[in-house]
């Protein structure tokens, strides 16, 4: 049976590749449209918005495995 990834293993993808290329999207997309946006608000914003989904899916998990138990 195969091991699961660990920790680093799991966050490396969203970490280093999803969080950059959406914080630079978004802050792109407000030079684009001559929004007042500095790269660092985008990544915050981003940051947030990835933590809220893997909380949420989190728990989604959790109680999708309590009620097969």
């Amino acid at each position: 049976m195969s091991e699961r990834p660990s920790l680093w293993q799991r966050l490396a993808l969203p970490v280093l590749v999803a969080w950059p290329a959406l914080s630079l999207t978004g802050w792109g997309l407000a030079k684009l449209l001559e929004a007042r946006e500095s790269l660092l608000d985008s990544a915050v914003k981003v940051g947030v918005i990835m933590l809220g989904v893997t909380a949420f899916e989190a728990g989604r998990r959790r109680r999708r495995r309590d009620t097969l138990r």
